[in-house]
């Protein structure tokens, strides 16, 4: 597939592409040049504030490494929600 270089070194990436990555705006994309060519390749990113909430789920259930772990239990939508006093 073809694209242009455009305006401010840009260029469009093929939908066809896109959705087959399943990529979405604000994906980073790491860009390298390796003999002659160039590549373009998706980078996982990852929220913080999730990192630090797995952190504390560790710290209160255990490591699935650990022998005492304990499964954390299963939040839905429909999960029975207790009154807070």
């Amino acid at each position: 597939m073809l694209t242009e270089l455009r305006t401010e070194s840009q260029i469009t990436l093929p939908q066809a592409i896109i959705d087959k990555m399943g990529l979405s705006v604000g994906d980073l994309l790491e860009v390298t040049e390796l003999d002659g060519g160039v590549f373009i390749t998706p980078v996982a990113a990852f929220d913080a504030d999730k990192i630090r909430r797995k952190q504390t789920l560790r710290e209160l259930f255990g490591s699935i490494d650990d022998p005492t772990f304990v499964e954390p239990p299963e939040i839905t939508d429909e999960s029975p929600r207790e009154p807070i006093e």
